[in-house]
């Protein structure tokens, strides 16, 4: 068999058959049900990608013995629909046409992929040969394979080619027992490898006696493939491993540490491609002597094909200050890392991500956190010195400033890079630092037993863990734990490091419990295992946008789409009246003045609104009495209850839509609100004919314990063109396309409509045009930003948006399409307001139909005691040294902008000729790259027309699904 015509044309059938890809959500294996992908329990997987970080297709590996299990690696095949098996009975083995397939039946150990010098995508497993009902040593070796879909009509006839290496032998030159850990990846010089950690000969403890790392190199001749086994130590070829175990200097400091096998896996490796470094994660524990200390990171680098051993932190700062390093312990403590990968950020920067920390089993399984990493990389050297250079890609000083790199002749940005290593403790982050705090804090997860993540992988500039558990609280530690995939982004100070992160959040549109994942970045789709426990771990599933008709979630029952959410807002938001106008969702987390940000006690709600219309919907709630939220799925529609008098409606089902009385009049709603003070809880709407209050009579909101039953909607002021209505728990303020007015929250004031206000700007005094305007509106804590069509505004220095008279000023926006059309953000708490204060992400879009012109700025809030130059600044967005500017342009009109670190959806209603559209920027594009017009993103088809508006993209925080308002009503990506 030729094996480059064996995988050309099964790449082929992966990125050109797209449409298959979105004919199914759970991805059919060689199970007889539809809602299962398998009949056994699936163990590991992985998610390959390609350019861009498009998914490439997903290969799984068997979690058990099953006698004739064809399906025991099997990989999914965008020609055929399905998974594809490549443990059919007959194989190419050793090159050896027609011989007993080894996979066949197979428990499988270990998958990896990795990609050789034409970007042709490689895969390695190991037969797990520990794990099972009789184990059998000295048997494990590694494996590479290859598959074929001759017939993708047959597509349980595969051709498959599979090459061995030999039993990899220890440290000391004895078969290895077992593979204790696996990766693969493209080393500097061009040569594809698999990396093995192997234990002794005669134990199954990995980093003990001799425990090591061993290498096979996929080399081909005439005869096909072969795998030749590399001694890391010499450089040369020869199956003896490299010793790795506690006294390995680089892991160690002063006597020997102790290589934990508590809890799985013992050993994980990360290669980063960019730094061309491998990052080797153990769990250790420190001698007890007062000099004695213990790194539970190792770093390698590749010099003539031998494996060379870094310090992440020097021996000095191990054993210095009190024992709250990250990824080192002292003096008899320990450290567990579970997980290791890395980041480069859109600003160009690197981090160390890793699962775990500093403390006891129990402790830190549920931590994650990120640590900066040199970067000596030097443009235009043509010694590559960096390779070698002990300094380069271990931990960086915290306190240093990144440095940028320009072109010496065009003056542009070609890399950024901290350049100085930590030398003392004050130059690294501890376990109480915000910038290191991925999540800003505990995944939901509680510690139980050997309690762990099931997967963790970054994209851009966010992290995302895969939890499979019951919803539970423990209220010794106040954790709460819930299945599912959580995502968290890192947010950038003006220098473009990273500042703080974003609480961990449920991602994906479902609480399925989450054995591994992946995000398609270009589209935002996401693909994970899942199952009903440990042991039933047998389904893939795919996330896809549309109207997700009867898929059980927010698209209705699996048999009935009529009770769905999307079609319920269809109906209710018809397209002649101009659709579902504006959406807003609320999450359970307290305010700003401790009330929930839904007004609801454990409930989780979002609003629409339209043409003299709005609905309010309940989307989760903590149904499972512990703390947390389960979404809520299927059937939207059973007693819904509705009003046309203006007054929210009673009734006991989860959807209540209100319409007449004093929303007659106000024509399409455009903005819509939750806004509290620290008793009660309103709803604000507002549209061109002006604004209302959802009040009782006493101009009282709804307690947090109740619906408010009985509520009607009242008009306040005498506004037109409301834009945005906001809340701050203290005032009310009320964007109109001329003022902006700050409103204080009175209940007597809300009864007769007879607001308290003061006008803070007006649209033609600000921008010294009579025909200027306002667009949106950020309020954080004293600071106040205004889009306009003069660009951006804040709060002057020294004023305060609360002050009787507030001072503002222009924000530079440098390159700009001059109007600034939308505001969004992202904070560092789930109390938005000091969480965007005090470390909020903005991010301004600047729009102009006129040049049919985008282009997307990023600023970093921190506010401090006052407004000052340092309160919002840009986050050092730049192509041309010494001009802060956009991150991206997207070469044609945009209307709204959502980033989430990974995916950043923009859209486009029907204008100038164009259709619609919903676009996702494309991945991996990092500060000074350039966007052109004829490919700036990806226009999603998620089956919504292309005539007509939209609303901008928002994630439901019951269930993470992606969210979109329109002309068309909502559609969906769960």
């Amino acid at each position: 068999m030729n094996a480059n015509r064996v995988f050309a044309r099964l790449i082929c059938f992966l990125f050109f058959s797209t449409a298959s890809l979105f004919a199914s959500r759970v991805i059919p294996g060689n199970a007889s049900s539809a809602t299962t992908t398998f009949n056994f329990s699936v163990g590991p997987v992985v998610f390959p990608t390609g350019a861009n970080q498009v998914l490439a297709t997903v290969v799984t590996g068997a979690g058990e013995e099953q006698v004739g299990n064809t399906f025991s690696i099997a990989v999914y095949s965008g020609a055929a629909a399905q998974f594809i098996p490549v443990g059919v009975a007959s194989a190419t083995l050793n090159n050896q046409e027609k011989q007993s397939n080894p996979l066949t039946g197979q428990k499988i150990k270990f998958l990896s992929s990795c990609r050789n010098q034409n970007d042709k995508l490689l895969y390695f497993t190991v037969i797990d040969k520990e794990n099972i009902s009789a184990p059998v040593a000295q048997q494990e070796r590694f494996n590479y394979f290859l598959v074929e879909l001759p017939d993708r009509t047959k597509p349980t006839e595969t051709n498959v080619e599979v090459v061995q290496s030999d039993i990899p032998q220890d440290a000391a030159g004895a078969p290895a027992d077992y593979i204790a850990g696996m990766t693969s990846f493209r080393v500097p010089g061009g040569q594809d490898v698999v990396i093995g950690a192997v234990t002794p000969n005669g134990s199954s403890a990995f980093g003990a006696g001799n425990s090591g790392l061993i290498a096979a190199y996929l080399t081909k001749s005439q005869g096909g493939y072969n795998l030749k086994m590399q001694n890391l130590s010499s450089g040369e070829e020869g199956n003896q491993a490299i010793s790795f175990n506690g006294s390995l200097s680089a892991l160690k400091v002063g006597s020997d540490a102790t290589i934990l096998n508590t809890v799985a896996p013992y050993i994980d490796m990360h290669w980063d491609s960019y730094l061309q470094r491998l990052y080797l994660a153990v769990s250790v524990t420190a001698a007890a002597g007062a000099t004695d200390g213990a790194r539970s990171i190792v770093v390698g680098r590749f010099e003539n094909g031998k494996l060379k051993f870094q310090k992440i932190i020097p021996d000095a700062v191990v054993t210095a200050g009190s024992n709250t390093n990250i990824i080192a312990t002292k003096t008899g403590g320990t450290a567990f890392v579970h997980k290791v990968r890395t980041m480069q950020t859109t600003t160009r920067l690197n981090y160390l991500i890793v699962n775990g920390g500093n403390g006891a089993i129990g402790e830190t399984a549920n931590l994650v956190y990120a640590i900066p990493l040199t970067n000596l990389r030097a443009p235009g050297d043509e010694t590559n010195a960096w390779q070698k250079d002990d300094n380069h890609g271990i931990a960086a000083n915290v306190t240093s400033n990144p440095v940028d790199d320009y072109n010496e002749k065009t003056r542009r940005l070609r890399l950024r890079a901290f350049r100085s290593p930590a030398e003392s403790v004050s130059q690294l982050f501890t376990t109480s630092d915000q910038a290191a705090q991925v999540g800003a804090g505990p995944v939901p997860l509680i510690m139980s037993g050997n309690a762990t993540i099931k997967d963790m992988f970054v994209r851009d500039d966010s992290v995302y863990v895969s939890i499979a558990a019951d919803y539970d609280y423990d209220a010794g530690s106040s954790q709460a734990q819930q299945p599912g995939i959580y995502h968290s982004q890192a947010i950038f100070d003006h220098l473009g490091r990273i500042a703080a992160w974003t609480p961990w959040q449920r991602v994906g549109g479902s609480d399925d419990r989450s054995y591994g994942a992946m995000l398609d970045a270009s589209n935002g789709d996401f693909w994970y295992v899942t199952g009903a426990d440990d042991s039933n771990v047998n389904t893939v599933k795919k996330t896809l946008w549309g109207a997700g008709a009867e898929d059980g979630l927010l698209g209705g029952t699996t048999s009935d789409a009529h009770v769905g959410l999307v079609s319920l807002i269809t109906r209710q938001f018809p397209e002649v009246w101009g659709g579902a106008s504006a959406m807003a969702e609320f999450d359970a987390n307290a305010n700003a003045v401790g009330l929930p940000n839904s007004g609801l006690t454990g409930t989780t709600t979002i609003l629409l609104s339209g043409y003299e219309k709005c609905m309010f919907v309940e989307t989760g709630d903590n149904s499972e009495a512990t703390g947390t939220i389960k979404p809520y799925t299927g059937d939207f529609s059973t007693d819904l209850a509705s009003s046309t008098d203006g007054s929210f409606p009673s009734g006991s089902g989860r959807t209540f839509v209100i319409s007449g009385g004093s929303l007659v009049g106000l024509g399409p709603l455009v903005t819509n609100t939750i806004f509290s003070n620290s008793i009660y809880s309103w709803i604000a709407v507002g549209g061109a004919g002006g604004a209302a209050v959802l009040s009782n009579a006493s101009g009282q909101g709804f307690l947090p314990s109740a619906l408010p039953a009985g509520f009607t909607f009242k008009k306040i002021g005498s506004y037109k063109f409301v834009q945005k209505i906001v809340g701050d728990g203290q005032f009310l303020y009320i964007l109109t396309n001329k003022t902006l007015d700050r409103v204080i929250i009175n209940t007597a004031s809300f009864a007769t409509g007879s607001i308290q206000k003061t006008t803070i700007a007006t649209a033609s005094s600000l921008c010294g045009n009579s025909n200027a305007s306002f667009s949106d509106l950020i309020i954080s804590d004293k600071l106040a930003l205004l889009a306009t069509s003069k660009g951006l505004y804040r709060i002057a220095n020294g004023s305060s948006v609360k002050a009787e008279s507030p001072y503002w000023e222009n924000v530079a926006l440098n390159e700009s399409a001059g109007p600034l059309y939308a505001l969004s953000f992202s904070a560092s708490s789930t109390n938005l307001n000091s969480g965007l204060a005090n470390g909020g992400q903005v991010y301004g879009l600047s729009s102009y139909w006129g040049f049919d012109q985008a282009r997307i700025y990023r600023f970093y809030i921190n506010e401090g005691s006052s407004i000052s130059d340092t309160s919002f600044r840009n986050i050092s967005d730049l192509f041309v040294e010494g001009t802060d500017t956009y991150f991206a342009s997207f070469g044609q009109m945009r209307t709204s902008y959502t980033d989430d670190g990974s995916v950043r959806f923009s859209t486009r209603p029907a204008i100038c000729g164009r259709a619609m559209g919903l676009f996702a920027m494309s991945p991996n594009t990092i500060v000074g790259s350039t966007m052109f017009s004829n490919t700036p993103d990806k226009n999603i088809d998620a089956l919504m027309g292309t005539v007509g508006s939209l609303g901008r993209v928002v994630r439901l925080s019951s269930s993470g699904a992606w969210l979109l308002n329109g002309s068309f009503g909502l559609r969906v990506n769960e």
